[in-house]
C-alpha cells in the first residue's frame, strides 16, 4: 500500500456547492481532460468543513457520500425516508447526493470530514482508527 503525507499547507479551500459554506480541500481528483476542477469533473474529494449553522447540503446528482463528526456532537442529517444519526464522533453516515437533507445541531457546531466520489469511478469507505495496530 502507498501512503502519502497530506500537509495542511497543500490544501485548499472551495465553497460548497450551494455556496452555505466553505470546504477545507485535503485530497481529491478530477477528470484529467476537464477544463477545470468543479463539480461536473469531480470523480472524488476528502474534504473538511464546519457546520456552524441548520441549514440543507447540496444537491449533488451522482455523488456517494460518506461524512463524520470530527469535533463537536449532536448533528442529524434529517431526510424525508431517514434521520441520519451523527449525534456522537467518529459515526460514519452514508448517503448519496440526490438525498434531500437538513441538518440538524442538537449542541452547537460541529467539524466534519466528507469523502464523496462520483458513482462508478471510485468505490469509498471512512473509518475512524480508534486503537494503535497495523491495518
Amino acid at each position: 500500500m502507498k501512503t502519502t503525507l497530506l500537509k495542511s499547507e497543500d490544501y485548499t479551500r472551495s465553497p460548497w456547492k450551494n455556496g452555505g459554506g466553505i470546504f477545507t480541500d485535503i485530497a481529491g481528483a478530477w477528470r484529467a481532460d476537464a477544463p477545470a476542477k468543479d463539480w461536473s469533473s469531480l470523480l472524488w474529494r476528502f474534504a473538511s468543513t464546519p457546520i456552524v449553522a441548520p441549514g440543507p447540503f447540496s444537491h449533488m446528482p451522482g455523488i456517494d457520500r460518506l461524512q463524520m463528526v470530527v469535533d463537536g456532537r449532536g448533528l442529524v442529517l434529517k431526510s424525508p425516508a431517514q434521520d441520519l444519526d451523527e449525534r456522537e464522533p467518529f459515526t460514519t453516515v452514508r448517503f448519496t447526493g440526490e438525498t434531500e437533507i437538513v441538518t440538524a445541531l442538537e449542541a452547537g457546531p460541529v467539524e466534519v470530514v466528507n469523502l464523496m466520489a462520483r458513482r462508478g469511478a471510485a468505490e469509498i469507505a471512512l473509518v475512524a482508527l480508534r486503537e494503535p495496530g497495523e491495518r
